[in-house]
């Protein structure tokens, strides 16, 4: 599958991880550099690691349809962009999926869109907190 389907853009197989997979298609990548990349009306992009499926996360990421506004509220839509599947919450695994996105993006200024990049650097940061916390308790046990 992951050969046949456009939809399936990354796996990373090691030898003591569950796969990870990086999900997304052409029209998530446009309608990303459309809308959360403008200065004047931009979206912001989110992630969100909310979603457990037994023993696998999916991180998603979420941002508004600029193009479009529904007639009731005025407001544009929440669409899915890029997701994840992942069976770790550590650095390494979160750094496989955004350097996978950065390297899709990287022809755009990231300036106009500092929550991505603060998005991904609080993700990291807390990853890393996690991680060094969790490592202190073993210690203590």
């Amino acid at each position: 599958m992951a050969q046949t389907d456009e939809f399936v853009r990354g796996v990373q197989v090691a030898a003591d991880r569950v796969p990870s997979i990086v999900l997304y298609n052409e029209r998530q990548l446009k309608d990303l550099k459309s809308f959360c990349f403008d200065r004047k009306r931009g979206s912001v992009l989110s992630f969100d690691k909310t979603f457990n499926l037994g023993c696998l996360y999916v991180t998603v990421s979420t941002y508004q349809n600029m193009a479009l506004t529904r007639p009731r509220t005025g407001r544009s839509p929440t669409f899915i962009g890029p997701m994840f599947v992942h069976g770790r919450s550590d650095v390494d695994t979160y750094s496989y999926f955004f350097c996978r996105l950065a390297s899709r993006l990287q022809d755009m200024n990231f300036h106009v869109c500092s929550i991505f990049y603060v998005t991904i650097m609080r993700v990291l940061n807390f990853t890393a907190i996690t991680e060094k916390n969790n490592s202190a308790k073993t210690r203590l046990n």
